[in-house]
């Protein structure tokens, strides 16, 4: 073996305190900016409309949210409904909660959900009930 083992250490100490400041600029904390927008403040309200159709039959409660809060409710016996909404609409899509009951007897229900945007084709999508005849599913929106 050659050279001295302080020599040694000593370099290798100084190849590892080279290393010390580009891997503290990677892995420091940084504040995040106070100044973030919402979700809601990037997108355009659009006026929309809602195009539900019921299999086998129509659902005992039926509810669609946006961000957690109703936005459409229907209640009635109509095996199809449909509805306007204003929601905002940002360019990589929305996401809409659906919750619902189909009565005793009907446990293999579905929703065929459609969004109707001014100028767009419609996009629809489809949710099927749990064995129990319930319906909490999210639907994405493009």
């Amino acid at each position: 073996m050659r050279g001295s083992p302080l020599l040694r250490a000593l370099l290798l100490l100084l190849g590892l305190g080279l290393f010390a400041l580009p891997l503290w600029r990677l892995t420091r904390p940084e504040v995040a900016s106070k100044t973030t927008e919402s979700p809601e403040s990037a997108a355009t309200v659009e006026p929309l409309e809602l195009r539900a159709t019921f299999l086998p039959g129509p659902p005992a409660e039926f509810e669609v949210r946006h961000l957690g809060k109703p936005v459409w409710k229907v209640s009635g016996a109509e095996q199809a409904a449909s509805g306007p909404l204003r929601l905002p609409f940002p360019a990589e899509g929305i996401d809409l909660e659906l919750i619902g009951r189909w009565p005793p007897g009907q446990a293999n229900g579905a929703v065929r959900l459609g969004v109707v945007r001014a100028g767009a084709p419609v996009v629809e999508r489809v949710a099927w009930t749990k064995p129990d005849g319930t319906l909490s599913e999210v639907l994405t929106f493009p």
